[in-house]
């Protein structure tokens, strides 16, 4: 492990723009970044190729052995997330098929949860590689997430399910999809470049949320999207966790 240089993975999504943009522009040259899906930087962390990351909050809970958390930063919500939905046709006690994103742990294993503990539902969960929008074409029950999710609004013929908001509903719990982990043996080695790394992202923070138009521009031209719908979006995600978050995730943890 070369201990000069940080090893950051980023989940390529606009919820962690806030974080990550421009960020390459604000970096020291010690710091190496890679984009990825939130399954393939939680992948990536797990066997070391990364030293920290952004991950999906099923991949921290199964690696809490390994893995320290970086700060109270990272991606969750008190009520909905707009961006986490379950698509379906008639009624939902039917439901027999959902298919599911490959790229999501989290939010699958939300979905579970869900359909187990609160709608009492068995259906089988598909997993596909597929667009959104070819599930459209099919009439299938799917579940969607991240910019995907933004940008196919209500389509005609179906209903959705926020599945965040459900999730608050039935425990009254907020839920945090993502958070910043680095491995221990990085922090052991890497202590310094960590802590520069943090300041880094504080400030990013900062800055966002001192003056959002920025980002929330780019995230518009990104998505084409209604500005309305991003700015909604961005003020219903909390980037900052504390005890109450930890707390829904104690009990997804337990659910799981």
């Amino acid at each position: 492990m070369n201990s000069t240089t940080l090893n950051i993975g980023i989940i390529d999504y606009i919820n962690a723009m806030p974080f990550f943009y421009k960020i390459k522009e604000r970096s020291n040259s010690s710091f190496k970044y890679t984009y990825g899906t939130p399954q393939e930087i939680n992948t990536l962390l797990e066997n070391g190729t990364l030293d920290v990351a952004l991950i999906s909050s099923a991949s921290f809970l199964d690696n809490r052995s390994d893995y320290l958390l970086l700060s109270p930063l990272g991606i969750a919500c008190h009520d909905e997330v707009l961006s986490v939905k379950l698509y379906y046709k008639g009624s939902l006690q039917n439901l027999s098929k959902i298919t599911v994103p490959w790229c999501s742990k989290t939010s699958t294993a939300l979905l579970k949860i869900l359909c187990k503990h609160l709608w009492k539902i068995t259906p089988e969960f598909i997993e596909s590689k597929s667009s959104a929008f070819d599930h459209l074409n099919k009439g299938i029950a799917f579940l969607s997430i991240g910019d995907e999710c933004l940008q196919l609004c209500n389509p005609q013929g179906y209903q959705t399910i926020d599945l965040a908001a459900a999730w608050h509903e039935w425990t009254d719990k907020p839920f945090i999809f993502a958070l910043f982990a680095t491995r221990v043996e990085a922090f052991k080695q890497k202590q310094n470049l960590l802590k520069d790394f943090f300041r880094l992202l504080e400030s990013q923070l900062h800055a966002f949320e001192s003056n959002p138009d920025e980002v929330v521009n780019e995230c518009i031209k990104r998505l084409k999207c209604p500005i309305e719908l991003v700015r909604n979006y961005f003020q219903v995600l909390d980037h900052r966790v504390n005890e109450e978050h930890f707390s829904g995730l104690e009990r997804y943890a337990l659910l799981r």
